[in-house]
């Protein structure tokens, strides 16, 4: 076999691998624990891979936490950025965790 369509084989069985390790490490956040040192989050926070929390409120019985992929308006209630899943969030409801305190 040509040595470079060998090594192409190679990448992208390596890429595969890495894709299947990322989605187990992802599918194992699902359920993260909300953090108990949580603060408002400010237009400062939103940087890229940045992770946001959003506790329940207005009835709803479940948390979720995104990851700031693209900067859009940090100072936006609605379309702060983009977050891992493709998706558009904002500042609202939004909290951060407190570094160092546990």
């Amino acid at each position: 076999m040509n040595p470079l369509f060998k090594a192409w084989f190679e990448a992208e069985a390596a890429a595969a691998e890495a894709n299947r390790r990322e989605q187990e490490a992802l599918e194992a956040l699902e359920d993260a624990p909300l953090p108990e040192n949580l603060r408002p989050a400010t237009p400062a926070d939103i940087v890229e891979d940045a992770i946001l929390w959003y506790p329940p409120v207005n009835g709803r019985d479940f948390h979720y936490w995104m990851r700031v992929g693209k900067v859009m308006y940090p100072d936006d209630d609605f379309r702060a950025y983009v977050s891992h899943d493709g998706g558009r969030y904002g500042l609202r409801g939004a909290f951060v965790e407190v570094e160092g305190h546990r």
